[in-house]
């Protein structure tokens, strides 16, 4: 046992009951999996000794260890039969584990999918959620369980449904097979956690720094672009996307003291964009890293595109053509990328209007967009949608509002269409 009370029996008995068997013919004390008779059998046993324990009665109500009545055991086994027994024995169907955890959560850890599609034909929700909102299909996302994430899709799991932190689905994922699977379900790729995100661009987030302290120092901080655009390859630049390392990281390295002078140029950033384009390469805009109070805080204006060979490139635009942007979205339409929205620097805020920039696919310029109509406003954390008709819809989101009183930011309740034939806004609801 540990001083936290754990041991290899209790971890094996959460979902490796061919470890536990080991376990106990090697001479383990059983006595902690607070296993039944009936528990033993539906882990260990055949249907015939789990039939045979439930004529004699036994107790369809005990919750072993990890807080699962023996019908709960069933399923995690991934044996109908020893399922439908407990079922016809009256195991109540509706039986939770610890944290709510709910029935088709369990076949999904051994990635177990005759049990699964068993349930779902008996009727068992798919979108239904534990404790933590969390939902079978964040659970299979979760565990790297494809086939399960597959046959839930399939079943109606709505993968936009989000957990108590706001996640959805996507965001569980570290598996790049079901980020892509989610993704032509229409999850949203700009979800994906960083490791998932590497995993999509093809970098390795190795944490090293293969540069000289010389290039370091000539590429320290972040600087505009001269032209639209200019290519900004600089070798430390480059290393801080492989790397995957905080600036933080990067200055103890070099600098070997904390040097608070200007931030350190960063790849590591929230509200930067991601878009797959048809030809294979990705493209990422922008974004802020840390926060305002931080010495490295910085909102940049870059654009990096990556290669379906692995390679890429990091381009730099002026201020005044393209600024700093963050918390944006950026929609692919035709060959070009239309960039809307930024929370930006305090200074930079535009009371009603809301940021609109396109970039270029091909040439990789990026130009202003002059829009009318009524628009969100100065909206940031919103989504956008393009739809056939050469429109961008907007939903959700904050809305910058600010008089010489107070500033604010208010959830955005309305939903906004942008036509991108007239540049025309329109507010449908």
């Amino acid at each position: 046992m540990t001083i936290h009370n754990e041991s290899a029996l209790k971890s094996a008995s959460y979902c490796r009951f061919d470890v536990v068997q080991a376990l106990l013919e090697a001479g383990s004390d059983a006595s902690p999996l607070k296993w039944t008779p009936l528990m033993r059998a539906i882990a260990l046993g055949s249907p015939a000794e789990v039939r045979q324990q439930l004529t004699q009665g036994a107790d369809l109500s005990a919750r072993d260890l990890w807080s699962r009545t023996p019908w709960l055991l069933s399923l995690q086994t991934g044996d109908v039969e020893k399922a439908k027994l407990l079922l016809a024995a009256g195991a109540d169907r509706a039986d939770r584990g610890r944290c709510g955890k709910v029935p088709l959560m369990y076949p999904i850890c051994n990635n177990h999918t005759e049990m699964l599609r068993w349930l779902l034909g008996e009727g068992f929700d798919p979108d239904d959620v534990d404790e933590y909102k969390q939902t079978p299909l964040m659970e299979a996302a979760g565990t790297g369980a494809v086939e399960c994430a597959r046959i839930l899709l399939e079943a109606g799991a709505d993968l936009q449904l989000k957990d108590h932190l706001g996640s959805t689905a996507i965001a569980s994922t570290y598996t790049l097979e079901i980020a892509r699977l989610l993704v032509a379900r229409g999850a949203d790729l700009n979800e994906m956690n960083d490791e998932t995100r590497a995993a999509f661009t093809r970098l390795p987030l190795d944490g090293l720094f293969p540069v000289s302290r010389e290039e370091y120092q000539a590429a320290k901080h972040p600087r505009f672009g001269k032209s639209n655009p200019e290519k900004m390859n600089l070798p430390f630049w480059r290393t801080m996307v492989t790397s995957g390392a905080t600036a933080y990281a990067a200055r103890t390295h070099f600098d070997g003291q904390r040097i608070y002078d200007k931030p350190v140029w960063c790849f590591r950033r929230f509200g930067k964009s991601i878009n797959e384009l048809p030809d294979g390469r990705i493209v990422e805009i922008a974004g802020e890293h840390e926060d305002h109070y931080d010495p490295d805080f910085y909102i940049y204006n870059d654009v990096i595109v990556h290669q379906a060979d692995g390679t890429f490139d990091i381009f730099g635009y002026p201020k005044k053509v393209f600024p700093p942007t963050d918390f944006h979205t950026a929609t692919l339409a035709g060959k070009f990328i239309y960039i809307i929205g930024s929370l930006g620097y305090k200074e930079a805020r535009q009371l009603g209007r809301t940021q609109v920039y396109r970039l270029d696919s091909e040439t990789l310029k990026i130009e202003k967009v002059q829009t009318s109509g009524d628009s969100p406003g100065w909206i940031s954390r919103h989504k956008a949608t393009y739809s056939e008709e050469n429109k961008i819809r907007i939903r959700g989101g904050k809305v910058w509002a600010s008089n010489n009183v107070s500033e604010s930011y208010t959830d955005n309740s309305g939903e906004y269409i942008l036509d991108l034939n007239t540049l025309f806004w329109n507010k449908i609801s």
